[in-house]
């Protein structure tokens, strides 16, 4: 990597505050995963098998923007630059329940997966909220054209449904211009939710004002 001129640069001892992103995710997984294992034994392999399944989670999580068009490129991930793809495998295979001890393991390991998701959810959404903290202040409504994760807590495993926001609803209360309901276009189909089962990831006005640093750099490029 020094030939490339890649240099490291470390943290210093007993700061974990340096690495506040991956901290808070590292944090958050362990917490999940006291949840889901408390007061439970399990063998060797079942823990293997989920801790393997946490990593494909975690590092399957998007980096870069995510497109609410199928036809767009699927966002980065951290498994793109660790096996330069977005998943580490196929999805799994439904096993119907069987006598053998290593499908028995399996199904053990998968359900404790399944609990570990719809945990760690809870866990990492807040953290991705906080970050946009503007929404939160009484100033900021949501907009038509915000990018949004829909927090569903029946969400499908290594899922992120994403959406733009296309409609704002008054609430409809004399004197209340807080913004409360919004409709939400996704791959799918448009849906009706309350603002607070949504996750704000990014502004209508950071995507504008990234379209104009992009279209100067163009503009500069030969």
């Amino acid at each position: 990597m020094a030939e490339e001129g890649v240099s490291w640069t470390f943290s210093p001892p007993l700061a974990p505050h340096f690495g506040g992103v991956w901290e808070r995710l590292v944090r958050s997984a362990k917490t999940a995963l006291r949840v889901v294992l408390r007061s439970k034994t399990v063998s060797e392999e079942v823990l293997i098998t989920l801790l393997v399944e946490v990593e494909a989670m975690l590092n399957a999580r998007p980096l870069t923007h995510l497109s609410v068009d199928p036809r767009d490129n699927s966002p980065m991930t951290p498994n793109h630059f660790l096996l330069l793809r977005a998943h580490p495998h196929v999805p799994p295979d439904v096993i119907e329940y069987s006598g053998s001890l290593s499908r028995r393991r399996y199904l053990a390991a998968q359900e404790l997966a399944e609990s570990f998701w719809r945990r760690w959810l809870l866990e990492y959404v807040p953290a991705l909220t906080e970050r946009k903290k503007g929404w939160t202040e009484k100033r900021r409504n949501v907009r038509v054209g915000d990018l949004v994760l829909l927090v569903e807590k029946d969400t499908p495993r290594g899922k992120w449904p994403i959406g733009r926001v296309t409609e704002v609803i008054p609430s409809g209360t004399p004197g209340d211009d807080t913004v409360r309901t919004v409709r939400v276009r996704t791959e799918i189909g448009e849906y009706r939710r309350p603002v607070v089962k949504l996750c704000l990831l990014k502004t209508v006005e950071e995507e504008d004002q990234e379209r104009m640093v992009d279209g100067v750099t163009d503009e500069k490029d030969p």
